[in-house]
């Protein structure tokens, strides 16, 4: 009150953001495992989107301390099993890496940051192989479809940086609620 500086938009979104978040999970789980993992999860995403789009970058000190929390809330729970985590931990970090990898040697530039590198495998221990790949997928289309509006309508160019975190972000949602839906609807349309 007496500094006399302007307080950040982030922090009252991250924290409004946060107590629905809360409060959606807890009543659709109550006090329970699901519960504190969905709202972790639902409060690293919020927080590292909103440095992600201010400042193109994820803090590895917020990454790394949460893989931890990713490992203890797949022992509790049981899902996804240790194995799947394992498989998303290596196909979020390998296959993000791939991208990266590609665009620099396409591209002589990065196409996707270090920290997202680092924040797929994290989330693959979160939410499985399975689950990651459908959230990386469905985050693709959305900074595609972003991306190609922005350019159409000038507001971006090729070059232009788009964070990739927020989108992540999105993704998860529809796919933590809707992922085996669309998994199971995928599979029916093509057989």
């Amino acid at each position: 009150a007496f500094c006399k500086t302007s307080i950040s938009f982030r922090y009252p979104a991250v924290e409004i953001l946060s107590g629905i978040f809360a409060c959606f999970f807890f009543s659709q789980f109550g006090l329970s495992v699901v519960f504190f993992k969905l709202t972790y999860l639902a409060l690293l995403m919020l927080v590292l989107s909103f440095i992600d789009f201010q400042k193109h970058l994820i803090p590895n000190r917020i990454v790394f301390f949460s893989f931890p929390f990713a490992i203890l809330f797949s022992v509790l729970e049981g899902k996804p099993s240790i194995i799947d985590s394992i498989l998303g931990f290596l196909i979020g970090g390998l296959g993000l890496w791939a991208v990266w990898y590609i665009g620099h040697l396409i591209y002589k530039r990065d196409g996707i940051g270090g920290g997202d590198i680092k924040l797929a495998a994290l989330l693959g221990v979160f939410i499985g192989w399975k689950l990651l790949l459908l959230t990386v997928f469905t985050s693709f289309i959305l900074i595609s479809a972003i991306g190609w509006f922005g350019i159409i309508t000038r507001r971006l160019s090729r070059n232009s940086e788009i964070p990739l975190a927020p989108f992540l972000t999105v993704a998860i949602w529809i796919n933590v609620f809707y992922g085996l839906d669309i998994i199971r609807w995928y599979i029916a349309f093509i057989t």
